[in-house]
């Protein structure tokens, strides 16, 4: 065998590992998200301003598509969620953690945890003595 031949050999070698590689690797990463679905989900949830500090889209005035529904962010591993037709949204029930529920995580606002073009509202802004007060009133009406 020539010098040129074994160098040759060994590239077909390598290119066979590598391909192989990739095919397992793309495999186990299809196993792990599609099948298991073993991943975590990043949602919006509803908030009430009034008993709990919510976040809300730092909108610009005058910005007609801006969001100004107050939310909770919530992380809930995909295996964890019920499935719900597309097609029919509005009959899924709202995502949110179960009982003794691993890989799940609801966040309320607090300036820690801010991202660009948020902000808080509710609870954190009045503070706890003031925040009863209004729950108690909105319980009364």
């Amino acid at each position: 065998m020539t010098e040129e031949t074994k160098m040759d050999n060994k590239s077909k070698v390598l290119i066979v590992v590598f391909f192989t590689l990739v095919v397992v690797l793309s495999v186990w990463k299809f196993y792990v998200y599609v099948i298991k679905k073993d991943f975590i989900v990043t949602n919006y949830i509803s908030c009430d301003p009034v008993y709990e500090s919510c976040f809300v889209a730092d909108c610009e005035e005058g910005d007609d598509e801006c969001d100004t529904e107050p939310y909770k962010k919530i992380e809930k591993n995909a295996k964890n969620i019920p499935f719900c037709d597309k097609n029919n949204v509005e009959n899924c029930a709202e995502l949110n953690c179960e009982e003794g529920e691993n890989d799940c995580v609801i966040t309320n606002c607090s300036e820690d945890v801010l991202e660009d073009g948020e902000k808080c509202v509710g609870y954190q802004q009045h503070g706890a003595s003031d925040s009863i007060e209004v729950q108690e009133e909105a319980e009364a009406e």
